[in-house]
């Protein structure tokens, strides 16, 4: 990573993470459904077994959370020379 502009790993957070993203216009009841399926105690369980917790973030925080992760990867990108072939 140093030979990137980032002196050491712990400088740099690569925490793998999963989301759920919608239609901008999804119906509030079902929002609400999903919320509920996400804290039920056998799905928190199912996915603790392969080592994920669940971190249910507000419509407009999970937006920036979003917006930073790419802005983090595509610098990284960059800086690396990753190209597509």
């Amino acid at each position: 990573m140093a030979e990137l502009g980032i002196p050491t790993l712990a400088d740099f957070d690569g925490t793998g993470w999963i989301g759920v993203v919608a239609p901008a216009a999804l119906p509030e009841d079902v929002q609400q459904k999903l919320g509920k399926a996400a804290a039920m105690p056998d799905v928190i369980a199912k996915l603790e077994v392969y080592g994920l917790e669940i971190d249910e973030q507000a419509p407009d925080v999970y937006a920036r959370t979003l917006q930073g992760e790419a802005v983090k990867w595509q610098g990284l990108i960059r800086r690396a020379g990753v190209k597509l072939d």
